[in-house]
């Protein structure tokens, strides 16, 4: 979620002072070269967790197992509920934070991480639509411990930065390369645009 939280996420292009571009293409004031480098870290971080889950299991202080791809998605939602949770606090106490990241906005862009139709997305969905208050951003990990299951081994061929970007991108990711390939041009041809 590192554009999510990056401020320049919420700001608009130069080329694109009424917003248009940015509600079409995820235009904003990021340029491609960091936006790249977010798409890589998302890849580099769904890798890791994939990992994590197919060599390790999370198991409690009673014994009882946790799946850790269920425990993984749990904290990503958790962390969603909280930063959407704390935007929507700071908007009522009017406490101004970046610029033209509206609660709205935000919501949009973690959904374009979280889709709405994914596991994760259902549940940051059910999970909002609870009105649960999040007191704080960590999670009770007391009493777990980390168990190996299978041991890890040198991939015999490790992922190209290619496939990890590939691996990384998101639905905005998805929208913005198609504004690379129509020049940003307003509005968009079908299926994107407002």
């Amino acid at each position: 979620m590192s554009n999510v939280l990056d401020f320049r996420t919420y700001r608009y292009d130069i080329q694109d002072q009424d917003g248009h571009l940015m509600d079409a293409y995820d235009l904003n004031a990021m340029n491609q070269q960091d936006r790249t480098v977010c798409i890589y870290v998302r890849g580099m971080g769904w890798t890791i967790q994939k990992w994590i889950d197919t060599h390790y299991e999370l198991e409690k202080a009673d014994g009882v197992n946790v799946d850790v791809r269920q425990f993984i998605i749990d904290y990503n939602v958790h962390m969603a509920c909280a930063i959407l949770q704390y935007k929507r606090q700071a908007d009522m106490q009017q406490v101004k934070g970046a610029p033209g990241c509206t609660y709205e906005r935000l919501k949009s862009q973690i959904d374009m991480v979280f889709l709405p139709d994914s596991v994760q997305g259902a549940r940051l969905q059910s999970r909002l639509t609870s009105n649960e208050e999040i007191q704080t951003m960590e999670i009770d990990i007391r009493g777990l411990k980390l168990k190996q299951i299978s041991v890890p081994e040198k991939p015999n061929k490790p992922l190209s930065t290619k496939e990890l970007i590939l691996r990384g991108e998101s639905v905005a990711d998805e929208h913005y390369n198609k504004g690379i390939e129509n020049m940003f041009k307003f509005p968009p041809d079908p299926p994107f645009g407002i």
